[in-house]
């Protein structure tokens, strides 16, 4: 069983307990598939795959407070345009009626970092309530992945953004993109 999750780690990694936790990964049979840092948040993650109960126990012994998420959790650095906006957008991703995906929404001084669960709010969902508060596009905020984006949450989110719902995993994105290059390009 293909079993992925993310790992949290409250500080930022130095390149001695990276290799520690890629020996931890290995030696358990799973792979790590990539690592994010936010230095100003103090935190690094780490998205490992093909994941073992015997691996998450030992992430658990070995690492002190790192948080682990099953399934992975999406995790983005927003960097907001308008430093007026930022409040906003944090005050809607983490107040009273925040959506129940978020799972953190922390303050930056350019922006905010969310970590979503996408299987309880769409990514789709997330950036349209991003852009009501501070504006589309990239002259109004910058969205910077610092994990790989899951398949599943691609697919969802282009099926929403083409509006095609019957878009999934089984169907190609090339079908849908090339037409809109080539539309691109006249």
């Amino acid at each position: 069983m293909n079993r992925s999750l993310s790992l949290r780690f409250p500080s930022v990694l130095t390149h001695e307990e990276r290799a520690e936790v890629m020996t931890v990964v290995g030696d358990h049979g799973a792979r790590l598939s990539g690592w994010g840092t936010h230095a100003e948040a103090g935190v690094t993650y780490a998205l490992v795959e093909d994941v073992t109960d015997d691996g998450v126990r030992a992430f658990r012994r070995r690492f002190s407070g790192v948080r682990i998420d099953e399934p992975p959790l999406i995790v983005l650095d927003v960097e907001v345009c308008d430093p007026n906006a930022i409040p906003r957008l944090r005050q809607a991703l983490a107040g009273r009626a925040a959506p129940v995906g978020v799972v953190s929404a922390l303050r930056t001084i350019s922006g905010v970092l969310i970590e979503l669960d996408d299987a309880r709010t769409p990514l789709a969902f997330l950036m349209d309530l991003i852009d009501a508060e501070v504006g589309p596009g990239p002259a109004a905020r910058r969205i910077c992945p610092l994990l790989e984006l899951p398949d599943r949450a691609l697919v969802r989110l282009a099926a929403a953004t083409l509006h095609v719902p019957e878009l999934d995993e089984t169907r190609l994105i090339e079908t849908y993109s090339e037409p809109l290059l080539k539309r691109a390009r006249a």
